[in-house]
């Protein structure tokens, strides 16, 4: 029923083996794309239910119209006076851009 030590030794040594996992690639890939694919879908689920529950907790049922205007309003306001600190326009990312001290390239 249970396998002893050495039994999982030897098996932990085998997937370090060069020609055991290129032997076993198809196997390995398989149960790395289930692992990750359970692992996003578990940060999905979560990321839902946390939205869901704060949603619930600023919109409640029967709630006041202006405490949905009160809560949006600053949250786009901010946002305005963020978004050029975070995406600047393209010129002036150009100019941030670091410019080359010797040129690669010969006459």
């Amino acid at each position: 029923m249970f396998e002893s030590h050495a039994t999982w030794k030897r098996r932990l040594k085998n997937w370090s083996d060069p020609e055991w996992l290129h032997q076993h690639e198809d196997t390995v890939l398989l149960v790395l794309t289930l692992i990750i694919g359970a692992v996003v879908g578990l940060v999905v689920a979560a990321f839902i239910y946390v939205t869901e529950s704060l949603g619930s907790r600023m919109y409640p049922a029967g709630g006041a119209a202006w405490r949905r205007l009160m809560i949006q309003s600053p949250a786009l306001f901010s946002l305005g006076i963020c978004s050029p600190a975070i995406s600047p326009t393209p010129a002036a990312a150009e100019s941030r851009r670091p410019k080359p001290h010797c040129s690669s390239a010969t006459a």
